[in-house]
């Protein structure tokens, strides 16, 4: 299906066909800045979930992070090639004794199409899975559904997208800590990594407590994730070789039906980073945490509630290694960009649905937005 925009910061909605991909390809004058989220909400008595991915671009060497051990737990790979030749995919799984060995560590992407594989047959049993994606001819995208059935009992459901490449500093800019969490670290080479992790907030950053891991090569860690209140975190882990890492956490309580998130770190960016959300009668709020890093750094917020004609903007000064986060409500787009400072500026948004007590959860990093392209230009030879 086609839109035509007629105005710059106009948002729609359109429905996705089920077991297909989606692909949003933006043209003319107003193409700019173009971004697009999917998401769905869902509150069953076998799946209950929110789940918000941003349309990332494609890449060839992608990490994804999420899924269980737990009876109940079931996690999907998605893969789409939206190119013109068919890709070959090599899957390599991570695990807490080391490289989980599959039977189906190979699987060919046609062109123009998806392929969903559960992640059970690739990672079996594993408790700490984490998946690295490596495409041969191409690119894909790639995604990772995450669902939990606790006995009769729905637990939770999240979609997450690729963490940041590997890096000897990971930074997760929107972490919403509930009752328990924890911190799942990869490593991709052999050499064993020592991992220290802090969280940043208004007043800079605090070490987390018993917060130093040491992950064999080749392997994956859970660091367990204690703050002193539920809330909004940005999460920044050094360590002495590169590493993934991506972040859970649950707003369940007790035996009740709850909800839980994946917050991957992010990459920097120095440009406009920024989403849109489709309407729906849920309607979640959006919170947007901002971290910078590595120096102080001005940043812009703007966004546009639900409904609304007019944009509201927060310009924020953060200093070095600080964060803050804003409660935008229910909000059809968002965007943030660094307006000065030296500071690397990274951003996210948990989105929050349901009912005090029985929340639903997601977290998504806004994506780097294209603003410009390269004009070829032909001139005559004399």
């Amino acid at each position: 299906a086609s839109t035509a925009v007629t105005a710059r910061g106009v948002t729609t909605t359109a429905a996705t066909a089920p077991g297909a991909s989606s692909r949003v390809l933006a043209t003319g004058s107003l193409a700019p800045g173009v971004a697009a989220t999917q998401e769905w909400l869902v509150s069953g008595s076998e799946v209950r979930g929110l789940a918000t991915v941003p349309c990332a671009g494609p890449g060839s060497d992608l990490w994804l992070i999420a899924g269980g051990g737990a009876p109940g737990r079931q996690e999907r790979l998605v893969l789409t090639n939206s190119g013109a030749n068919e890709v070959t995919v090599d899957l390599t799984v991570l695990g807490r004794r080391g490289v989980v060995p599959s039977p189906t560590g190979t699987t060919v992407v046609p062109a123009g199409g998806r392929v969903a594989l559960l992640v059970d047959a690739i990672t079996g049993p594993e408790a700490s899975p984490a998946l690295r994606v490596r495409v041969n001819g191409g690119t894909v995208h790639a995604v990772m559904s995450d669902t939990w059935l606790d006995g009769s009992v729905p637990a939770g459901a999240e979609v997450t997208g690729p963490t940041a490449a590997p890096a000897r500093r990971q930074v997760i800019p929107a972490a919403l800590v509930g009752s328990i969490g924890s911190i799942r670290i990869a490593v991709p080479d052999r050499q064993q990594a020592v991992v220290s992790a802090r969280v940043i907030g208004a007043e800079g950053p605090v070490p987390l407590p018993d917060g130093v891991i040491r992950v064999p090569g080749r392997s994956t860690g859970e660091l367990a994730l204690k703050v002193p209140a539920s809330g909004m975190y940005a999460v920044e882990l050094t360590s002495d070789v590169p590493i993934v890492a991506s972040l859970w956490a649950t707003q369940r309580v007790g035996e009740r039906p709850g909800d839980f998130l994946w917050a991957p770190s992010t990459a920097s960016s120095g440009g406009l980073i920024g989403a849109a959300y489709p309407s729906s009668k849920e309607n979640p709020e959006r919170v947007v945490s901002v971290v910078a890093t590595r120096g102080p750094a001005a940043v812009s917020v703007t966004w546009r509630a639900v409904g609304a004609k007019d944009w509201t903007t927060r310009e924020l000064t953060l200093a070095q290694d600080t964060a803050t986060s804003v409660n935008i409500g229910p909000a059809d787009s968002v965007w943030v960009r660094r307006t000065s400072g030296t500071g690397e500026v990274r951003s996210g948004v948990a989105s929050i649905g349901g009912v005090r007590g029985s929340r639903l959860v997601s977290s998504a990093p806004l994506t780097e937005s294209t603003v410009t392209s390269v004009v070829s230009r032909a001139f005559p030879v004399p």
